[in-house]
């Protein structure tokens, strides 16, 4: 914790330099996207101070902020501090909704807890909820990912992201 709260109050720091360059100024940003599992890692605090960094740039009025990460550990609290700071798109690495196939690629919450936190968030009036499903997972068949499609489908998010998995040797799935 002490190492990512360094990492972001240097991060902001140089966002809010950033921002105020002739460049960064020159016109308005459409589309903000702050991505990987990180987000999920920091604390709500952060995600605020995240955000107020974001807004320091030049924003169309309607852009799109995104966050990404991984439903697990992503509480209300975390939600609403990045909703209160200028987020307002929420992209999850959910990969399947098989709790085997999962568990194989090293994710932790089970079918049930995800589509009720997905069902739970996708109810928010101004958030955009997109999730993320990888296809060629280990243990998955073509059963599991018309069931995953299914599940995607019933669990009130905005929007899917396909994708194939591409092994990379000596990475966790490939062992």
């Amino acid at each position: 914790p002490e190492r990512i709260s360094h990492y972001m109050t240097t991060l902001c720091q140089q966002l809010t330099t950033a921002a105020q360059t002739p460049l960064a100024q020159s016109q308005p940003f459409d589309t903000v996207y702050v991505g990987g599992g990180t987000p999920t890692d920091i604390t709500a605090d952060e995600i605020a101070q995240l955000g107020q960094a974001i807004q320091g740039f030049p924003l169309v009025a309607n852009a799109e902020v995104t966050l990404e990460g991984r439903l697990n550990g992503f509480d209300d609290d975390k939600f609403n501090h990045a909703l209160d700071n200028g987020f307002n798109r929420f992209s999850f690495g959910v990969q399947s909704f098989d709790t085997e196939v999962r568990k194989a690629a090293g994710r932790f919450d089970d079918k049930d807890r995800l589509l009720a936190r997905l069902q739970q968030l996708s109810q928010h009036p101004t958030a955009s909820i997109v999730i993320d499903l990888i296809f060629g997972l280990p243990g998955q068949t073509m059963d599991i990912w018309q069931q995953d499609i299914q599940a995607a489908m019933d669990s009130g998010a905005h929007g899917v992201d396909l994708y194939q998995l591409i092994a990379l040797a000596g990475n966790r799935i490939d062992k």
